[in-house]
Protein backbone atom coordinates (compact mmCIF):
# COMPACT_ATOMS: atom_id res chain seq x y z
CA UNK A 1 0.00 0.00 0.00
CA UNK A 2 1.42 3.47 -0.89
CA UNK A 3 2.56 5.43 2.18
CA UNK A 4 -0.04 8.19 1.61
CA UNK A 5 -2.90 5.69 1.51
CA UNK A 6 -1.53 3.91 4.58
CA UNK A 7 -1.50 7.19 6.54
CA UNK A 8 -5.06 7.99 5.43
CA UNK A 9 -6.10 4.47 6.39
CA UNK A 10 -4.72 4.85 9.92
CA UNK A 11 -5.79 8.45 10.65
CA UNK A 12 -9.36 9.69 10.92
CA UNK A 13 -9.84 13.17 9.47
CA UNK A 14 -12.22 14.17 12.28
CA UNK A 15 -9.62 13.31 14.93
CA UNK A 16 -6.85 15.11 13.03
CA UNK A 17 -8.82 18.31 12.43
CA UNK A 18 -10.33 18.33 15.94
CA UNK A 19 -6.74 18.69 17.15
CA UNK A 20 -6.80 22.11 15.49
CA UNK A 21 -10.46 23.20 15.52
CA UNK A 22 -13.50 22.78 17.74
CA UNK A 23 -15.81 20.60 15.65
CA UNK A 24 -19.56 20.31 16.24
CA UNK A 25 -21.73 17.43 14.97
CA UNK A 26 -23.90 18.35 11.97
CA UNK A 27 -25.90 15.31 10.89
CA UNK A 28 -23.49 12.69 9.59
CA UNK A 29 -20.76 15.35 9.30
CA UNK A 30 -19.08 18.01 11.44
CA UNK A 31 -18.83 21.79 11.19
CA UNK A 32 -16.61 24.58 12.56
CA UNK A 33 -15.58 28.17 12.01
CA UNK A 34 -13.16 28.20 9.08
CA UNK A 35 -9.54 28.91 10.12
CA UNK A 36 -8.67 30.22 6.65
CA UNK A 37 -10.98 33.24 6.45
CA UNK A 38 -12.95 35.49 8.78
CA UNK A 39 -16.49 34.35 9.50
CA UNK A 40 -19.06 34.42 12.29
CA UNK A 41 -21.27 31.54 11.10
CA UNK A 42 -19.59 28.12 10.70
CA UNK A 43 -19.17 27.14 7.05
CA UNK A 44 -16.28 24.68 7.44
CA UNK A 45 -17.53 21.09 7.06
CA UNK A 46 -15.80 17.73 7.61
CA UNK A 47 -17.04 14.42 6.21
CA UNK A 48 -15.92 11.33 8.18
CA UNK A 49 -17.42 9.09 5.47
CA UNK A 50 -15.47 10.70 2.63
CA UNK A 51 -12.50 11.74 4.81
CA UNK A 52 -12.52 15.23 3.29
CA UNK A 53 -13.21 18.80 4.42
CA UNK A 54 -14.66 21.81 2.62
CA UNK A 55 -15.37 25.43 3.50
CA UNK A 56 -18.46 26.88 1.85
CA UNK A 57 -17.32 30.38 2.73
CA UNK A 58 -13.91 30.60 1.03
CA UNK A 59 -14.15 27.50 -1.19
CA UNK A 60 -11.07 25.73 0.20
CA UNK A 61 -11.20 21.97 0.67
CA UNK A 62 -9.38 18.66 0.41
CA UNK A 63 -8.04 15.75 2.48
CA UNK A 64 -6.00 15.63 5.71
CA UNK A 65 -2.78 16.43 3.82
CA UNK A 66 -4.29 19.56 2.26
CA UNK A 67 -5.61 20.70 5.64
CA UNK A 68 -2.33 20.22 7.50
CA UNK A 69 -0.32 21.82 4.69
CA UNK A 70 -2.57 24.89 4.67
CA UNK A 71 -3.06 25.20 8.44
CA UNK A 72 0.58 24.64 9.40
CA UNK A 73 1.98 26.39 6.29
CA UNK A 74 3.94 23.27 5.27
CA UNK A 75 5.02 21.79 1.98
CA UNK A 76 3.98 18.23 1.16
CA UNK A 77 7.09 16.41 2.50
CA UNK A 78 6.74 18.22 5.84
CA UNK A 79 3.02 17.39 6.08
CA UNK A 80 3.82 13.79 5.14
CA UNK A 81 6.39 13.59 7.94
CA UNK A 82 4.03 15.12 10.50
CA UNK A 83 1.07 12.87 9.67
CA UNK A 84 3.25 9.77 9.42
CA UNK A 85 4.44 10.46 12.96
CA UNK A 86 0.82 10.75 14.15
CA UNK A 87 -0.04 7.51 12.37
CA UNK A 88 2.92 5.69 13.91
CA UNK A 89 4.47 5.02 10.52
CA UNK A 90 8.23 5.18 10.08
CA UNK A 91 9.25 6.90 6.86
CA UNK A 92 12.18 5.33 5.11
CA UNK A 93 15.22 7.57 4.81
CA UNK A 94 15.58 6.77 1.12
CA UNK A 95 12.13 8.24 0.38
CA UNK A 96 13.09 10.98 -2.15
CA UNK A 97 10.32 13.32 -0.95
CA UNK A 98 11.84 13.73 2.49
CA UNK A 99 15.53 13.11 1.97
CA UNK A 100 16.89 16.63 1.68
CA UNK A 101 19.23 19.10 3.24
CA UNK A 102 16.75 20.14 5.93
CA UNK A 103 16.24 16.63 7.31
CA UNK A 104 20.00 16.46 7.91
CA UNK A 105 19.93 19.77 9.79
CA UNK A 106 17.04 18.55 11.98
CA UNK A 107 19.14 15.50 12.89
CA UNK A 108 22.15 17.68 13.75
CA UNK A 109 20.05 19.89 16.03
CA UNK A 110 18.55 16.83 17.74
CA UNK A 111 22.00 15.39 18.41
CA UNK A 112 23.30 18.75 19.64
CA UNK A 113 20.41 18.97 22.12
CA UNK A 114 21.31 15.51 23.46
CA UNK A 115 24.93 16.64 23.87
CA UNK A 116 23.92 19.81 25.76
CA UNK A 117 21.59 17.82 28.06
CA UNK A 118 24.38 15.38 28.94
CA UNK A 119 26.76 18.26 29.69
CA UNK A 120 24.25 19.88 32.06
CA UNK A 121 24.15 16.73 34.21
CA UNK A 122 27.86 17.25 34.94
CA UNK A 123 27.46 20.90 36.00
CA UNK A 124 26.19 21.15 39.59
CA UNK A 125 26.70 24.93 39.63
CA UNK A 126 24.47 25.44 36.59
CA UNK A 127 21.77 23.14 37.95
CA UNK A 128 21.81 25.03 41.25
CA UNK A 129 21.49 28.34 39.38
CA UNK A 130 18.42 27.07 37.48
CA UNK A 131 16.82 25.84 40.70
CA UNK A 132 17.56 29.17 42.37
CA UNK A 133 15.65 30.77 39.50
CA UNK A 134 12.72 28.55 40.46
CA UNK A 135 12.95 25.81 37.81
CA UNK A 136 12.09 22.24 38.84
CA UNK A 137 13.75 19.07 37.54
CA UNK A 138 10.63 18.11 35.57
CA UNK A 139 10.61 21.49 33.79
CA UNK A 140 14.32 21.24 32.95
CA UNK A 141 13.85 17.74 31.52
CA UNK A 142 10.62 18.50 29.64
CA UNK A 143 12.08 21.51 27.85
CA UNK A 144 15.43 19.74 27.27
CA UNK A 145 17.48 22.52 28.85
CA UNK A 146 21.20 21.89 28.54
CA UNK A 147 24.61 23.45 28.93
CA UNK A 148 27.46 24.27 26.54
CA UNK A 149 30.74 23.92 28.45
CA UNK A 150 33.53 26.42 28.06
CA UNK A 151 35.72 24.49 25.67
CA UNK A 152 36.69 25.30 22.12
CA UNK A 153 35.11 22.59 19.99
CA UNK A 154 33.53 19.92 22.19
CA UNK A 155 30.19 19.94 20.34
CA UNK A 156 31.84 20.10 16.91
CA UNK A 157 34.01 17.03 17.64
CA UNK A 158 30.98 15.17 19.08
CA UNK A 159 28.92 15.82 15.94
CA UNK A 160 31.76 14.82 13.60
CA UNK A 161 32.23 11.64 15.60
CA UNK A 162 28.46 11.03 15.20
CA UNK A 163 28.91 11.00 11.41
CA UNK A 164 28.00 14.56 10.40
CA UNK A 165 30.05 16.59 7.93
CA UNK A 166 31.71 19.87 8.91
CA UNK A 167 29.84 21.79 6.19
CA UNK A 168 26.49 20.61 7.52
CA UNK A 169 27.43 21.52 11.12
CA UNK A 170 28.40 25.00 9.89
CA UNK A 171 25.14 25.24 7.93
CA UNK A 172 23.20 24.36 11.10
CA UNK A 173 24.79 27.33 12.86
CA UNK A 174 26.45 25.27 15.60
CA UNK A 175 30.07 25.90 14.66
CA UNK A 176 32.15 28.74 13.23
CA UNK A 177 35.15 28.36 10.95
CA UNK A 178 38.33 29.65 12.56
CA UNK A 179 40.80 31.92 10.82
CA UNK A 180 43.61 29.70 12.13
CA UNK A 181 43.30 27.12 9.38
CA UNK A 182 41.19 25.53 6.68
CA UNK A 183 40.04 22.67 8.92
CA UNK A 184 39.85 24.63 12.18
CA UNK A 185 36.41 25.14 13.79
CA UNK A 186 35.05 26.27 17.15
CA UNK A 187 31.65 25.95 18.82
CA UNK A 188 29.25 28.88 18.57
CA UNK A 189 27.85 28.24 22.08
CA UNK A 190 30.36 28.15 24.96
CA UNK A 191 29.71 28.56 28.70
CA UNK A 192 26.01 29.02 28.09
CA UNK A 193 22.77 27.57 29.44
CA UNK A 194 21.08 26.17 26.33
CA UNK A 195 17.39 26.35 25.47
CA UNK A 196 16.42 24.32 22.37
CA UNK A 197 14.06 26.14 20.00
CA UNK A 198 11.21 24.09 18.52
CA UNK A 199 9.27 24.82 15.35
CA UNK A 200 5.48 24.45 15.18
CA UNK A 201 5.91 20.72 14.39
CA UNK A 202 7.93 20.25 17.60
CA UNK A 203 11.29 19.75 15.85
CA UNK A 204 14.43 21.34 17.27
CA UNK A 205 15.59 23.92 14.72
CA UNK A 206 18.00 26.10 16.72
CA UNK A 207 19.11 27.21 20.18
CA UNK A 208 19.27 30.17 22.53
CA UNK A 209 22.26 30.30 24.86
CA UNK A 210 22.31 32.40 28.07
CA UNK A 211 25.80 33.20 29.32
CA UNK A 212 26.70 31.53 32.62
CA UNK A 213 28.94 33.39 35.09
CA UNK A 214 28.53 36.55 33.03
CA UNK A 215 31.03 38.49 35.17
CA UNK A 216 33.74 36.24 33.71
CA UNK A 217 32.65 37.14 30.17
CA UNK A 218 32.00 40.91 30.20
CA UNK A 219 32.31 41.26 26.42
CA UNK A 220 29.93 38.40 25.58
CA UNK A 221 26.23 39.09 24.87
CA UNK A 222 23.90 37.87 27.63
CA UNK A 223 21.83 35.91 25.12
CA UNK A 224 22.98 34.36 21.86
CA UNK A 225 20.68 32.77 19.27
CA UNK A 226 21.44 30.37 16.45
CA UNK A 227 21.93 32.27 13.18
CA UNK A 228 19.38 32.07 10.36
CA UNK A 229 19.57 28.64 8.71
CA UNK A 230 17.45 26.75 6.16
CA UNK A 231 15.35 25.43 9.07
CA UNK A 232 15.49 28.37 11.51
CA UNK A 233 14.08 31.87 11.25
CA UNK A 234 13.65 33.48 14.67
CA UNK A 235 11.09 35.97 13.33
CA UNK A 236 8.74 33.10 12.45
CA UNK A 237 9.15 31.12 15.65
CA UNK A 238 7.53 31.51 19.08
CA UNK A 239 9.27 29.71 21.93
CA UNK A 240 7.06 26.95 23.33
CA UNK A 241 4.31 27.24 20.73
CA UNK A 242 4.57 23.64 19.52
CA UNK A 243 3.81 22.36 23.02
CA UNK A 244 1.37 25.04 24.21
CA UNK A 245 -0.79 25.68 21.12
CA UNK A 246 -3.39 23.12 22.21
CA UNK A 247 -3.81 24.84 25.59
CA UNK A 248 -3.93 28.26 23.88
CA UNK A 249 -6.69 27.02 21.60
CA UNK A 250 -8.68 25.53 24.49
CA UNK A 251 -8.38 28.65 26.67
CA UNK A 252 -8.74 30.94 23.64
CA UNK A 253 -5.99 33.16 25.01
CA UNK A 254 -2.21 33.44 24.69
CA UNK A 255 0.08 34.97 27.29
CA UNK A 256 3.02 36.56 25.49
CA UNK A 257 6.30 36.99 27.40
CA UNK A 258 9.90 37.91 26.62
CA UNK A 259 12.46 35.14 26.69
CA UNK A 260 12.76 31.58 27.92
CA UNK A 261 13.02 32.17 31.70
CA UNK A 262 9.79 34.19 31.77
CA UNK A 263 8.11 31.52 29.67
CA UNK A 264 9.26 28.65 31.90
CA UNK A 265 8.18 30.46 35.08
CA UNK A 266 4.65 31.02 33.75
CA UNK A 267 4.39 27.53 32.23
CA UNK A 268 5.61 25.85 35.44
CA UNK A 269 3.08 27.86 37.47
CA UNK A 270 0.31 26.05 35.56
CA UNK A 271 -0.46 28.64 32.87
CA UNK A 272 0.46 26.60 29.85
CA UNK A 273 -1.23 28.89 27.32
CA UNK A 274 2.00 30.87 27.08
CA UNK A 275 4.52 31.67 24.32
CA UNK A 276 7.66 33.79 24.18
CA UNK A 277 9.50 35.88 21.66
CA UNK A 278 13.17 34.99 21.64
CA UNK A 279 15.70 37.68 20.84
CA UNK A 280 13.39 39.50 18.45
CA UNK A 281 10.47 41.91 18.47
CA UNK A 282 7.03 40.40 17.86
CA UNK A 283 6.55 39.92 14.12
CA UNK A 284 3.64 39.55 11.71
CA UNK A 285 4.72 35.95 11.02
CA UNK A 286 4.53 35.13 14.72
CA UNK A 287 1.06 36.69 14.93
CA UNK A 288 -0.03 34.48 12.03
CA UNK A 289 0.97 31.45 14.10
CA UNK A 290 -1.06 32.71 17.06
CA UNK A 291 -4.04 33.71 14.94
CA UNK A 292 -4.53 30.06 14.00
CA UNK A 293 -5.44 29.23 17.60
CA UNK A 294 -6.63 32.47 19.24
CA UNK A 295 -7.23 36.19 18.72
CA UNK A 296 -6.91 37.05 22.43
CA UNK A 297 -3.50 38.19 23.62
CA UNK A 298 -2.18 39.11 27.09
CA UNK A 299 1.19 40.90 26.81
CA UNK A 300 3.46 40.38 29.83
CA UNK A 301 6.75 41.99 28.83
CA UNK A 302 9.46 43.39 31.12
CA UNK A 303 8.69 46.54 33.08
CA UNK A 304 11.79 48.50 32.02
CA UNK A 305 11.87 51.10 29.24
CA UNK A 306 12.86 48.55 26.59
CA UNK A 307 9.93 46.39 27.69
CA UNK A 308 7.51 49.34 27.46
CA UNK A 309 8.65 50.10 23.90
CA UNK A 310 8.36 46.42 22.93
CA UNK A 311 4.87 46.31 24.51
CA UNK A 312 3.71 49.30 22.44
CA UNK A 313 4.97 47.78 19.24
CA UNK A 314 3.36 44.43 20.04
CA UNK A 315 0.02 46.09 20.84
CA UNK A 316 0.02 48.13 17.64
CA UNK A 317 0.93 45.16 15.45
CA UNK A 318 -1.62 42.89 17.11
CA UNK A 319 -4.45 45.47 17.01
CA UNK A 320 -3.68 46.10 13.37
CA UNK A 321 -4.40 42.39 12.90
CA UNK A 322 -7.67 42.57 14.87
CA UNK A 323 -6.45 40.83 18.02
CA UNK A 324 -8.07 41.58 21.36
CA UNK A 325 -5.09 42.72 23.47
CA UNK A 326 -4.59 43.19 27.21
CA UNK A 327 -1.45 44.35 29.03
CA UNK A 328 -0.20 42.92 32.29
CA UNK A 329 1.36 45.47 34.68
CA UNK A 330 3.62 44.16 37.46
CA UNK A 331 4.00 45.69 40.94
CA UNK A 332 6.64 48.40 41.46
CA UNK A 333 10.15 47.00 41.81
CA UNK A 334 9.38 43.74 39.94
CA UNK A 335 11.35 43.65 36.70
CA UNK A 336 9.75 40.71 34.89
CA UNK A 337 7.12 38.02 35.26
CA UNK A 338 9.67 35.35 36.27
CA UNK A 339 10.66 37.51 39.27
CA UNK A 340 6.96 38.07 40.03
CA UNK A 341 6.30 34.30 40.18
CA UNK A 342 9.19 33.91 42.66
CA UNK A 343 8.25 36.92 44.79
CA UNK A 344 4.48 36.40 44.78
CA UNK A 345 3.68 32.66 44.79
CA UNK A 346 0.14 31.66 43.75
CA UNK A 347 -0.67 35.22 42.63
CA UNK A 348 -0.18 34.81 38.89
CA UNK A 349 -3.83 34.00 38.12
CA UNK A 350 -4.99 37.14 39.94
CA UNK A 351 -2.61 39.45 38.08
CA UNK A 352 -3.45 37.90 34.69
CA UNK A 353 -7.15 38.47 35.32
CA UNK A 354 -6.39 42.12 36.16
CA UNK A 355 -4.60 42.72 32.82
CA UNK A 356 -5.63 46.06 31.32
CA UNK A 357 -7.33 46.34 27.92
CA UNK A 358 -4.77 47.85 25.53
CA UNK A 359 -6.83 50.97 24.77
CA UNK A 360 -7.27 51.69 28.49
CA UNK A 361 -3.55 51.04 28.98
CA UNK A 362 -2.67 53.67 26.36
CA UNK A 363 -5.25 56.06 27.75
CA UNK A 364 -3.75 55.78 31.23
CA UNK A 365 -0.24 56.37 29.84
CA UNK A 366 -1.43 59.48 27.98
CA UNK A 367 -3.16 61.06 31.00
CA UNK A 368 -1.18 60.02 34.08
CA UNK A 369 0.66 62.89 35.73
CA UNK A 370 0.04 65.33 32.88
CA UNK A 371 -1.25 68.89 33.15
CA UNK A 372 -3.83 68.82 30.37
CA UNK A 373 -4.46 72.56 30.80
CA UNK A 374 -1.07 73.06 29.16
CA UNK A 375 -1.87 73.19 25.42
CA UNK A 376 1.50 71.73 24.39
CA UNK A 377 1.14 68.75 26.74
CA UNK A 378 -2.49 68.25 25.72
CA UNK A 379 -1.47 68.24 22.05
CA UNK A 380 1.23 65.59 22.70
CA UNK A 381 -1.20 63.39 24.63
CA UNK A 382 -3.83 63.59 21.87
CA UNK A 383 -1.27 62.89 19.13
CA UNK A 384 0.03 59.89 21.08
CA UNK A 385 -3.48 58.44 21.38
CA UNK A 386 -4.29 59.13 17.73
CA UNK A 387 -1.09 57.35 16.68
CA UNK A 388 -2.44 54.28 18.48
CA UNK A 389 -5.96 54.63 17.09
CA UNK A 390 -4.34 54.62 13.64
CA UNK A 391 -3.39 50.96 14.14
CA UNK A 392 -6.90 49.79 14.98
CA UNK A 393 -8.22 47.64 12.13
CA UNK A 394 -11.75 47.56 13.53
CA UNK A 395 -13.87 50.59 12.53
CA UNK A 396 -16.20 50.32 15.55
CA UNK A 397 -13.23 50.33 17.92
CA UNK A 398 -11.70 53.30 16.10
CA UNK A 399 -14.96 55.24 16.35
CA UNK A 400 -15.24 54.45 20.10
CA UNK A 401 -11.82 55.87 20.88
CA UNK A 402 -12.22 58.93 18.66
CA UNK A 403 -15.47 59.72 20.51
CA UNK A 404 -13.85 59.17 23.93
CA UNK A 405 -10.84 61.37 23.11
CA UNK A 406 -13.17 64.09 21.77
CA UNK A 407 -15.27 64.09 24.95
CA UNK A 408 -12.44 63.88 27.48
CA UNK A 409 -10.11 66.36 25.78
CA UNK A 410 -12.95 68.64 24.57
CA UNK A 411 -12.01 68.51 20.90
CA UNK A 412 -14.42 68.09 17.98
CA UNK A 413 -14.41 64.63 16.42
CA UNK A 414 -14.04 66.15 12.95
CA UNK A 415 -10.76 67.77 14.03
CA UNK A 416 -9.49 64.47 15.39
CA UNK A 417 -10.43 62.67 12.16
CA UNK A 418 -8.53 65.33 10.24
CA UNK A 419 -5.44 64.85 12.41
CA UNK A 420 -5.74 61.08 12.15
CA UNK A 421 -5.51 61.29 8.36
CA UNK A 422 -2.14 63.05 8.69
CA UNK A 423 -0.57 60.27 10.76
CA UNK A 424 1.31 57.68 8.74
CA UNK A 425 1.26 54.05 9.83
CA UNK A 426 4.30 51.81 9.38
CA UNK A 427 2.21 48.69 9.97
CA UNK A 428 0.24 46.68 7.45
CA UNK A 429 -2.79 44.49 8.12
CA UNK A 430 -1.91 40.85 8.68
CA UNK A 431 -3.32 39.28 5.52
CA UNK A 432 -1.74 36.15 4.10
CA UNK A 433 -1.24 35.48 0.41
CA UNK A 434 -3.76 32.68 0.74
CA UNK A 435 -6.40 35.04 2.19
CA UNK A 436 -5.76 37.56 -0.56
CA UNK A 437 -6.11 34.84 -3.19
CA UNK A 438 -9.38 33.71 -1.60
CA UNK A 439 -10.76 37.26 -1.80
CA UNK A 440 -9.87 37.47 -5.49
CA UNK A 441 -11.33 34.08 -6.35
CA UNK A 442 -13.93 34.19 -9.12
CA UNK A 443 -17.36 33.21 -7.79
CA UNK A 444 -19.38 30.38 -9.27
CA UNK A 445 -22.25 31.38 -11.53
CA UNK A 446 -25.83 31.25 -10.20
CA UNK A 447 -26.51 28.36 -12.57
CA UNK A 448 -23.59 26.35 -11.15
CA UNK A 449 -24.71 27.04 -7.59
CA UNK A 450 -28.29 25.94 -8.37
CA UNK A 451 -27.01 22.76 -10.02
CA UNK A 452 -24.93 21.96 -6.93
CA UNK A 453 -27.93 22.64 -4.66
CA UNK A 454 -30.15 20.24 -6.61
CA UNK A 455 -27.53 17.48 -6.64
CA UNK A 456 -26.92 17.98 -2.91
CA UNK A 457 -30.65 17.57 -2.22
CA UNK A 458 -30.46 14.01 -3.54
CA UNK A 459 -28.38 13.10 -0.47
CA UNK A 460 -31.24 14.23 1.79
CA UNK A 461 -34.16 12.80 -0.22
CA UNK A 462 -33.55 9.78 -2.47
CA UNK A 463 -36.86 10.20 -4.35
CA UNK A 464 -35.44 13.38 -5.90
CA UNK A 465 -32.84 11.31 -7.76
CA UNK A 466 -35.49 9.92 -10.13
CA UNK A 467 -36.42 13.46 -11.16
CA UNK A 468 -32.90 14.52 -12.13
CA UNK A 469 -33.46 13.31 -15.71
CA UNK A 470 -35.99 16.15 -16.23
CA UNK A 471 -33.14 18.63 -15.76
CA UNK A 472 -30.63 16.89 -18.01
CA UNK A 473 -30.66 19.73 -20.55
CA UNK A 474 -29.96 22.29 -17.79
CA UNK A 475 -26.82 20.68 -16.38
CA UNK A 476 -23.32 21.41 -17.58
CA UNK A 477 -20.88 18.59 -18.42
CA UNK A 478 -19.48 18.30 -14.87
CA UNK A 479 -22.91 18.17 -13.24
CA UNK A 480 -24.13 15.64 -15.84
CA UNK A 481 -21.22 13.39 -14.91
CA UNK A 482 -22.05 13.71 -11.20
CA UNK A 483 -25.74 13.11 -11.93
CA UNK A 484 -24.91 9.77 -13.61
CA UNK A 485 -22.85 8.69 -10.58
CA UNK A 486 -25.69 9.63 -8.22
CA UNK A 487 -28.27 7.76 -10.31
CA UNK A 488 -26.02 4.68 -10.43
CA UNK A 489 -25.68 4.88 -6.60
CA UNK A 490 -22.18 3.39 -6.67
CA UNK A 491 -20.27 5.92 -4.60
CA UNK A 492 -18.02 3.35 -2.92
CA UNK A 493 -16.78 2.09 -6.30
CA UNK A 494 -15.38 5.45 -7.39
CA UNK A 495 -11.71 5.18 -8.33
CA UNK A 496 -11.32 8.75 -9.56
CA UNK A 497 -10.11 10.82 -6.57
CA UNK A 498 -11.38 14.07 -8.08
CA UNK A 499 -14.88 12.69 -8.68
CA UNK A 500 -14.89 11.13 -5.22
CA UNK A 501 -14.01 14.50 -3.69
CA UNK A 502 -16.79 16.24 -5.66
CA UNK A 503 -19.34 13.69 -4.43
CA UNK A 504 -18.06 14.28 -0.91
CA UNK A 505 -18.42 18.03 -1.44
CA UNK A 506 -22.09 17.58 -2.42
CA UNK A 507 -22.62 15.46 0.68
CA UNK A 508 -21.16 18.21 2.87
CA UNK A 509 -23.20 20.84 1.03
CA UNK A 510 -26.37 18.90 1.86
CA UNK A 511 -25.55 19.08 5.58
CA UNK A 512 -24.51 22.73 5.35
CA UNK A 513 -27.53 23.99 3.38
CA UNK A 514 -30.30 21.79 4.76
CA UNK A 515 -29.42 21.30 8.43
CA UNK A 516 -32.86 22.53 9.56
CA UNK A 517 -34.71 19.74 7.70
CA UNK A 518 -36.91 21.76 5.29
CA UNK A 519 -39.41 20.23 2.85
CA UNK A 520 -36.84 18.73 0.49
CA UNK A 521 -39.25 18.22 -2.43
CA UNK A 522 -40.38 21.84 -2.15
CA UNK A 523 -36.73 22.96 -2.09
CA UNK A 524 -36.11 20.85 -5.20
CA UNK A 525 -39.05 22.40 -7.09
CA UNK A 526 -37.86 25.92 -6.25
CA UNK A 527 -34.26 25.21 -7.27
CA UNK A 528 -35.33 23.34 -10.44
CA UNK A 529 -37.51 26.27 -11.51
CA UNK A 530 -34.66 28.72 -10.94
CA UNK A 531 -32.22 26.45 -12.81
CA UNK A 532 -34.53 26.31 -15.83
CA UNK A 533 -34.85 30.07 -15.66
CA UNK A 534 -31.07 30.54 -15.57
CA UNK A 535 -30.71 28.11 -18.48
CA UNK A 536 -33.20 30.16 -20.50
CA UNK A 537 -31.31 33.37 -19.67
CA UNK A 538 -28.16 31.73 -20.93
CA UNK A 539 -29.91 30.62 -24.16
CA UNK A 540 -31.37 34.13 -24.69
CA UNK A 541 -27.91 35.66 -24.31
CA UNK A 542 -26.37 33.18 -26.74
CA UNK A 543 -29.19 33.79 -29.26
CA UNK A 544 -28.72 37.58 -29.01
CA UNK A 545 -25.04 37.13 -29.86
CA UNK A 546 -26.00 35.03 -32.90
CA UNK A 547 -28.42 37.77 -34.04
CA UNK A 548 -25.62 40.34 -33.89
CA UNK A 549 -23.39 38.02 -35.90
CA UNK A 550 -26.13 37.53 -38.54
CA UNK A 551 -26.59 41.30 -38.79
CA UNK A 552 -22.86 41.78 -39.33
CA UNK A 553 -22.74 39.19 -42.14
CA UNK A 554 -26.08 40.44 -43.57
CA UNK A 555 -27.38 36.84 -43.64
CA UNK A 556 -31.13 37.65 -43.73
CA UNK A 557 -32.33 34.05 -43.75
CA UNK A 558 -30.34 33.16 -40.63
CA UNK A 559 -31.23 36.50 -39.02
CA UNK A 560 -34.98 35.87 -39.43
CA UNK A 561 -34.60 32.35 -38.01
CA UNK A 562 -32.61 33.62 -35.01
CA UNK A 563 -35.12 36.43 -34.38
CA UNK A 564 -38.01 33.93 -34.45
CA UNK A 565 -36.26 31.60 -31.99
CA UNK A 566 -35.28 34.58 -29.85
CA UNK A 567 -38.97 35.57 -29.62
CA UNK A 568 -39.98 32.05 -28.56
CA UNK A 569 -37.34 32.05 -25.83
CA UNK A 570 -38.58 35.40 -24.52
CA UNK A 571 -42.17 34.05 -24.38
CA UNK A 572 -40.98 31.02 -22.37
CA UNK A 573 -39.06 33.28 -20.01
CA UNK A 574 -42.11 35.53 -19.52
CA UNK A 575 -44.12 32.50 -18.34
CA UNK A 576 -41.86 31.88 -15.34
Amino acid sequence: MPIIDEIKDRLDIVEVISGYLKLAKAGANYRALCPFHKEKTPSFMVSPERQIWHCFGCGEGGDIFKFVMKYENLDFPEALRLLAKQAGIELKREDPRIKNEMSKLYEICERAAEYFEEQLKKETGVINYLKKRGLKDKTIDFWQIGFAPDNRDGLFRYLVKSGFKADDILKGGLAIKSSLGQQSFFDRFRSRIIFPLFDSQDRIVGFTGRIFNETNYPKEPKYLNSPETPIFNKGRLLYGFSKTKKEIREKNQAILVEGQMDFLAVWQEGFQNVVATSGTALSGEQLKLLKRVTKNLVIAYDMDEAGRIATERAIDLAKNSEFSVSVLTLPAGVKDIADFVLAYPNQLEKIIKSAEESGEYYYRLARTGLDLNDLGIKKKAVNFLLSKVKHLANAVERSHWISKIANDFQIKESYLEEELMKIKSDLRPLVSKEETAAELKISKSRKELLGERILALTFKEESIRQRLGDLKDCFGAEHLNLMEIILANKFSDLKDDLLSEKIGYLNLLAEYEFSEEPDFLEEFEKAAKELRKETLKEMILQKSLLIKESEKTNDMEKLNKDLSEFGELLKKFANF
